[in-house]
């Protein structure tokens, strides 16, 4: 049986299978998305150059199954031993080919410059500069105002504008919105770009309102701007975590990710760096499933939206000032 399991692996596509059941968004070299087995949003993953799927919360599937090949996959969402599952998958029960095409397009991204490499990192510098030129006496920057954004903070984190680009076909490659760029530092302290992302204005007909550019991976947002002070902020949302900064003056630490494992990536490479880390998240739920990811380090505080309000709807509202003395107490809490 072991050999059949090696031929399926070998014809049977399992980025392929996956997108017949879930919808999966690239995230690095990886594809996270709601699991189809037990559901959630991102906690699940495919990772194609080892050939292997993983679910965060597996503990739930049957048999507490976390991670395997194409065949324990198909096993888990059949509802049906392995042997049962080989029979199908070798009788062509794979997914319809409107979905295999939205594999053969996650390849293809895969294989365009990644944000590690100088190509990558040389056009993403080029379009930050053009869009940040762009972004005076712009809707974008009309945008930002209404947000509470100030001029200064949009030079510090970059943000820029954009307007529609199209192609010879008339389809949108870039649409009307915010450029959002993610940067890191590297050994020595320089700038470096993992991400480049799209805030669109307006509706978005079957799409998101956020979306990236291809090659890019969000590691950690507002790296570029860590001065290593005694304190942090990390929150969910970059315009929240804008607005945190720019309360403070760009006096404390602040830090962000999209996502419950985004922000835990985030966390766990300076969670002994400092002396406070205050988390910032939408729910009591996300909450806990990132202190348990963390271990529940007695210097982290989880904080949860007051009232459903984000960060950045206190400061539209009530101003810098409120945000800021809001932020201090909860550091010095």
């Amino acid at each position: 049986m072991s050999n059949t399991f090696d031929s399926i692996r070998s014809k049977v596509d399992l980025l392929d299978f996956a997108f017949g059941h879930t919808t999966l968004k690239k995230v690095g070299n990886e594809f996270h998305g709601p699991c189809p087995i037990c559901g959630g949003n991102d906690r699940f993953a495919v990772i194609p150059r080892e050939n292997r799927w993983l679910c965060r919360q597996g503990v739930s599937h049957p048999g507490g199954i976390q991670s395997g090949d194409v065949t324990d996959l198909a096993s888990l969402i059949w509802g049906c031993s392995l042997a049962e599952a080989a029979k199908k998958l070798v009788g062509g029960d794979i997914p319809l080919p409107a979905r295999k095409r939205e594999a053969e397009k996650a390849r293809a991204k895969m294989q365009s410059p990644t944000w590690n490499t100088p190509e990558w990192q040389e056009e993403c510098a080029r379009l930050v500069r053009m869009y940040y030129i762009a972004l005076a006496n712009s809707p974008g920057e009309e945008f930002l105002t209404a947000r509470g954004i100030t001029a200064a903070s949009a030079k510090a984190w970059r943000l820029g504008y954009t307007r529609n680009m199209t192609n010879a076909k008339g389809e949108v490659m870039v649409a009307h919105g915010i450029a959002i760029p993610w940067i890191g530092q590297t050994m020595s302290g320089a700038p470096v770009y993992t991400a480049l992302k799209w805030r669109r204005f307006g509706a978005v007909a079957g799409g998101d309102r956020f979306y990236q550019r291809y090659g890019g991976q969000q590691l950690v947002f507002g790296g570029h701007l860590r001065k290593g002070t005694e304190s942090c902020i990390v929150i969910e949302g970059e315009f929240n975590a804008i607005s945190c900064w720019q309360a403070l003056a760009g006096q404390t630490d602040v830090l962000s990710g999209g996502g419950e494992m985004v922000i835990v990536n985030a966390i766990q490479p300076i969670l002994h760096e400092y002396d406070r880390i205050v988390v910032w998240v939408d729910s009591p739920v996300r909450a806990e499933k990132i202190a348990q990811e963390l271990g529940r380090p007695a210097h982290v505080q989880m904080f949860c939206s007051p009232g459903g309000s984000d960060a950045n709807d206190i400061l539209v509202r009530y101003g810098d000032a409120v945000l800021a003395d809001m932020l201090v107490k909860l550091l010095n809490a």
